[in-house]
């Protein structure tokens, strides 16, 4: 291989493993400094009252106690027909 070309080419190819190994290690080393800024951030505040939250698990009590009162209504029927 001449100077000319051999060179050039050492340069490049030194350059291109350079790139290749430290490229992993940066990335890593800037996902920890942007999983710590994030860690110092507070998290952002709840954009519902308490009150809606109460007014929804009501809800949500009274959709069992539903299902609850139509499955004693079934059972008093299929005892009713025996």
């Amino acid at each position: 291989m001449t100077t000319r070309i051999g060179i050039p080419s050492a340069v490049f190819a030194a350059a291109l493993l350079l790139t290749t190994v430290t490229a992993p290690v940066l990335a890593e080393e800037q996902a920890r400094t942007q999983g710590q800024a994030s860690a110092d951030q507070q998290p952002p505040k709840k954009k519902h009252s308490k009150l809606k939250g109460a007014a929804a698990g009501a809800a949500g009590g009274a959709l069992v106690q539903h299902h609850k009162n139509k499955k004693e209504a079934k059972q008093k029927e299929k005892a009713q027909k025996r």
